[in-house]
This record gives structure tokens, sequence and C-alpha cells, in this order.
């Protein structure tokens, strides 16, 4: 049996629930487990098969005697005290992460947003989105809160699901930006050419020291470095 870096899962002060894995990823052999790791007697209580290997990295949640577990693709609901699988649900896309429970719904976030109640598993909502990924929602006075690094904030009814508001991220690349329907470009900042002055001496390509020329005509004149002064025609 080995656990990988991500193997922690959840803890509730008196058992740690964790994942590991038996058997290599290219036998027909290879599992998936839950454990629950007893803290005080440091023994394991229990061990469940997790139905398939994870597509993404494993998430889990605490609620009551539930331990909400999240593979990538599908939320599944363990008794924590037995180990027993209650339901699962399958969940669209992928790149799923760890649920947000909420009052009787726990909340899941990845390439949508999905709203499922805790007794049987049952969908109460989606929000489908089109090539954005959000990462872990939060819930605050009935609100749901997901963001993504291209996808920005997003605003959700907890209860209907119904968008209230989103904020796209600012392109600062100066590409345009889509709000409200139009497009824009973001402003730039304005850059101030710095000022020449006359009479500057300044270094000349071809070594020794440009002088600045008289005011009439076009000839410069060139110091080289043994100090002699030529005249070269502009």
């Amino acid at each position: 049996m080995r656990f990988a870096q991500d193997a922690l899962l959840a803890s509730d002060g008196g058992a740690l629930y964790l994942t590991a894995s038996q058997g290599s990823p290219l036998d027909d052999d290879y599992t998936t487990l839950l454990l629950a790791y007893d803290l005080k007697d440091r023994r394991e209580r229990w061990r469940a098969t997790a139905g398939h290997s994870p597509s993404e990295a494993p998430a889990a949640a605490l609620a009551g005697d539930r331990l909400l577990y999240c593979d990538g693709e599908a939320l599944t609901s363990l008794d924590r005290r037995t180990g027993e699988q209650q339901w699962t649900r399958a969940l669209p896309g992928s790149a799923n992460g760890r649920p947000a429970v909420a009052g009787p719904r726990a909340y899941v976030a990845g390439g949508g947003v999905t709203a499922v109640a805790l007794d049987d598993g049952a969908v109460a909502w989606r929000h489908s989105t089109r090539d954005r990924t959000y990462s872990d929602p939060v819930i605050a006075d009935g609100v749901l809160y997901a963001a993504g690094p291209a996808a920005g904030v997003l605003a959700l009814d907890a209860r209907t699901g119904n968008p209230l508001w989103g904020e796209r991220p600012r392109d600062t690349a100066g590409h345009p930006v889509r709000t409200g329907g139009a497009r824009r470009s973001p402003a730039r900042p304005h850059r101030r050419r710095p000022a020449v002055r006359r009479g500057v001496r300044r270094p000349h390509p071809q070594g020794g020291v440009e002088l600045p020329g008289p005011r009439r005509g076009n000839r410069k004149r060139k110091r080289n470095r043994r100090g002699h002064t030529a005249r070269h025609p502009g």
C-alpha cells in the first residue's frame, strides 16, 4: 500500500481520513483505497474501495457523519464511522475539487458547478460553463462564489443556481476584453520619450566622443581618443 503526496483528505480530531493505492497503475488489479485511521488507538478503523483511480488529486470534506469524497469525476458519500458507501453521483466535466457544504447540500466546482442533496445525492441544479474551470467554491449568506484564473469570479444563488453576477479578469497584455457584449482594449500607459538636451556629449558608435555640431550647416565634429578633432561630412 502506498500513500501519495496528497493522501491526507480530512480530520475530525478523532481520526484521519486518507487515500492510498495498491498495485501498479499499469496492472488490472490497481486499486484506490479510502482509509480511516484512529488517532487515539493509532490503528486503522476501516478501509473502502474508491471505485476507480482518481482523474484529479482527490479531495474530501466532512458533513455530520458523512465523508464526502471527490475524485475529479464523481462525488461519493460514505459513513465516516464505518466507511459504508451511501451514494455516488457522477459530475459533469473533470477537475472537480473539494466540496463545500451548506445546509442540506454539497457544492462542487470544476468544469462547472453542481449542487447535490446530502441525503441521497440527487442533483439540485447544475451551472454549466464553456471552456472555464473554477476552483473550490465557498458559500456565504446564501451566495456561492467560485473563481478561476481565466474564468474570473462567479456568484450564484446557492438555492436556485441562478447567476447573480460575474467578473472576468482584465487582460494586461492589451488584448480586447469583452465587457457587456462589446469589445474594448484596455488603456495603455502613456510613455514619455526621454528629452534630449543640446550641448550634451554622447558616446560615438566608432569610439571617442561626439560633440554637438554648429548651428549652421550639417557638419559634425568628432574627437578621437588622442584628443584631435576631425570633421566629418553630415
